[in-house]
């Protein structure tokens, strides 16, 4: 054990040398690039790759400015095989360093296509085939994973290419194991085994064993496991592979995991994590996070548990690994359970139970969505109710207040008539008697009927200080739940930097007012690559107003943004009308609407910016956009046909308008809510043309300045009336050229 720990802690030595790997690839880079005037085309593109690989993780910007100088090259002379490897590097980049999952698939399909422009490309192929089938493995995709590992042996002359064999059948071992099959996937990744071993390839052989200890952790062969992993190790020290090492240092802390020797099994997962970190691997370090938390929850450590399992929700949800969110919302529960937070346990518990079956059925999800609708309606229901029975409940009290207090009063009477009949009545002292035990039998009785009425009186009294004490926790939860909805509305939301990247950080402006803490409002923006023809790839701009503010208009946007992904993003189409006429459909469908008669829905404005062509598309349904060219002023309607709702023809046929680039131009999208807002001096709406003059008056100025005025003036505006705010308001600003 010292002895392993000694190598541990010299292996995290040669990790910090982080500085002088940087010098050391300026350097190799500085070589590669004097090469280039002297190379032919094909090599300069090989150079600029390999170049671009030295900036990955340390300098993205570079790296991206080199790949595509090499695919510019590549594509002027027609070298479509080396055009596909460097849409396949990026394609790698999208996936390894930024997590972007559906991106990097659609990157690696467009490489694909490259490559069936020429022929001897079965290699490159089955690459791309390998890694989609992998992230889909990733995503919990198992039939598309599977599917795509399979394409591979279908390649012509593939059988001759022994380390693409090798990596195939690995991955199809890695897809039975996510299937918990593992008796085939150690029969796959042996088969890898031997092939790697048939090419002398000690790297292969170290991936292939990791592996293989993988799928007997799944048979809880755990010393195997162990086993398998320092041979792995050892194959690594051979290469001198540091990064490679962290694979089987992960999984024996994963069999000591496993084995509940979570002392043994802490060392080697903060040593995997801290090289993943550097590395830029934040997939594999959300992993490490997540079983380091796991061993400190078991020997007590709560505290530094929930840092380490926060830090990995945050990584795994940015890279959209589900099974591994799963995994960080049973921990969480965990620690909550040991908190004594019964309840966040509980819920935690829940969300890791949604998101399992998530994975599995789509239709699940739709379910899940409704029965939260249904959840906060029947919980205001109560509310009203609880709320109803306090008001009877302290109407009730008064009034037997009021009974005790004129019960007292005669009592007090009745005892002072006594005295005086007394006084009076010594001579007639055996009647007297008779009447005073009369009286004070009275006065018992009396008594025994107040305290019965104090008892009562106390027991109404706590009911109803119970009932105030559940009521406001019942707040308490609900805006806890709504501020929550708020920061997932937020995350789904684009972020300013993908605004700044796509226009420049002084070419836009977003000016986004809920009127309640969540917004029936939302805006989205998708950058596509560069056009190669007309209406493919464009920048897609859009802005949504959805039926309904607050929780119920906030639902709606998130069924938007989602079908606006898979209508863009998943599907390609990128024409305005198009993709109105499919959210159409797609919104119809969702709701049942054919069947449930409703009509929630949206009315939304899309702008498609063609860039390099100089060219901008537009088509709405129900809203408008304004823009700016020469000083002079342009609305563009929208159709009169809302997204949502049953129409009365087979399918909605929106509008597509053109506009010309040729000139600077600054375009305004919005929803209706700053023009609807009432305020002023006479309390009445702002109107469009008020808008239109307050655009035209400013358009010249500095957006983020424009953005400043926007919000001032409709603030005040609702201030001089003393008003609220009657509408989410939405406007979005860009200025092209």
């Amino acid at each position: 054990m010292k002895k392993t720990i000694i190598f541990l802690f010299s292996l995290l030595f040669c990790f910090s040398q982080n500085s002088l790997v940087f010098a050391q690839n300026q350097a190799k880079a500085d070589s590669l690039l004097a090469l280039l005037p002297q190379s032919a085309d094909s090599t300069k593109v090989s150079l600029l790759i390999k170049v671009a690989n030295l900036y990955m993780r340390n300098d993205t910007t570079k790296f991206r400015t080199y790949l595509q100088q090499g695919e510019n090259i590549a594509q002027q002379h027609q070298l479509y095989r080396w055009e596909g490897k460097c849409q396949q590097r990026f394609a790698f980049y999208l996936y390894n360093v930024r997590g972007e999952h559906l991106v990097a698939i659609k990157q690696y399909q467009k490489a694909l296509k490259t490559y069936e422009k020429v022929s001897n490309t079965e290699i490159d192929r089955a690459s791309c085939y390998y890694y989609i089938s992998y992230i889909y493995r990733v995503m919990g995709d198992v039939a598309n994973a599977l599917q795509y590992a399979l394409k591979i042996f279908k390649l012509p002359k593939i059988d001759q290419d022994i380390e693409t064999l090798a990596r195939a059948y690995d991955l199809i071992g890695q897809v039975y194991y996510h299937e918990q099959d593992y008796e085939q996937a150690i029969i796959n990744k042996e088969k890898s085994l031997a092939y790697y071993k048939q090419k002398g390839d000690n790297a292969g052989i170290a991936l292939s064993l990791n592996n293989l200890a993988t799928a007997y952790l799944g048979m809880k062969q755990y010393e195997k496991a162990i086993e398998i992993n320092r041979e792995a190790m050892a194959y690594h020290e051979k290469d001198k592979d540091s990064v490679g090492m962290t694979y089987p240092i992960h999984n024996i802390g994963d069999a000591y995991l496993n084995m509940r020797e979570y002392k043994k099994a802490i060392p080697y997962f903060e040593l995997s994590m801290r090289v993943y970190g550097q590395s830029g691997s934040t997939v594999d370090a959300a992993m490490d996070y997540t079983k380091l938390a796991n061993c400190l929850v078991n020997i007590g450590q709560i505290e530094k548990a929930e840092k380490y399992i926060r830090q990995g929700l945050k990584l795994s949800g940015q890279n959209n690994e589900m099974n591994s969110v799963i995994d960080c919302y049973d921990i969480l529960s965990a620690i909550d359970s040991a908190k004594g937070n019964f309840k966040s346990a509980l819920a935690y518990h829940k969300k890791a139970t949604e998101l399992r079956d998530s994975i599995d059925s789509k239709e699940k999800k739709d379910q899940i969505l409704k029965m939260r609708t249904m959840y906060d309606v029947e919980r205001k229901d109560a509310e009203n109710l609880v709320l109803k029975k306090d008001q009877e409940l302290s109407e009730k009290t008064i009034k037997q207040q009021y009974g005790i207090i004129i019960g007292a009063i005669i009592g007090v009477i009745l005892c002072v008539g006594l005295a005086i009949v007394l006084y009076r009545s010594k001579e007639q002292s055996l009647k007297a008697n008779r009447q005073l035990q009369a009286q004070q039998e009275q006065i018992e009785q009396y008594n025994e009927e107040l305290r019965q009425q104090n008892e009562e009186i106390n027991a109404i009294l706590e009911l109803a200080n119970t009932q105030k004490n559940e009521l406001e926790h019942q707040h308490k939860e609900i805006t806890d739940s709504i501020a929550y909805a708020q920061r997932i509305q937020q995350a789904i939301l684009p972020f300013a930097n993908r605004f700044q990247k796509t226009f420049g950080a002084d070419n836009f402006f977003i000016l986004y007012k809920p009127r309640n803490v969540v917004s029936g409002d939302f805006y989205w923006l998708y950058e596509g690559e560069n056009p190669t023809s007309p209406l493919q790839n464009l920048t897609t701009l859009i802005v949504a107003d959805c039926t309904g503010h607050g929780v119920p208009g906030a639902f709606m946007s998130m069924i938007g943004t989602q079908l606006l992904q898979e209508i863009v993003i998943q599907k390609n189409i990128n024409s305005p009308e198009k993709i109105l006429a499919k959210l159409q459909k797609e919104v119809t469908y969702a709701l049942k609407q054919k069947e449930t008669q409703t009509f929630d829905g949206m009315d939304i404005a899309v702008l498609a910016i063609d860039k390099p062509n100089q060219k901008a598309y537009f088509a709405g349904a129900m809203n408008p956009m304004i823009y700016i060219q020469n000083n002079e002023l342009v609305e563009l309607k929208g159709d009169k046909i809302p997204i949502g709702g049953v129409q009365m023809g087979e399918e909605a046929v929106y509008t597509l308008k053109t506009i010309d680039l040729t000139q600077p131009t600054t375009f305004y999208l919005f929803s209706d809510g700053y023009q609807d807002q009432f305020g002023g001096e006479r309390n009445k709406k702002f109107t469009t043309k008020a808008l239109r003059e307050l655009l035209l008056q400013n358009h010249a100025q500095p957006l983020a300045t424009q953005e400043k005025i926007f919000q001032n003036t409709i603030e005040q505006w609702i201030a001089k009336a003393k008003e609220s705010q009657t509408d989410d308001i939405t406007m979005v600003g860009v200025k092209v050229g």
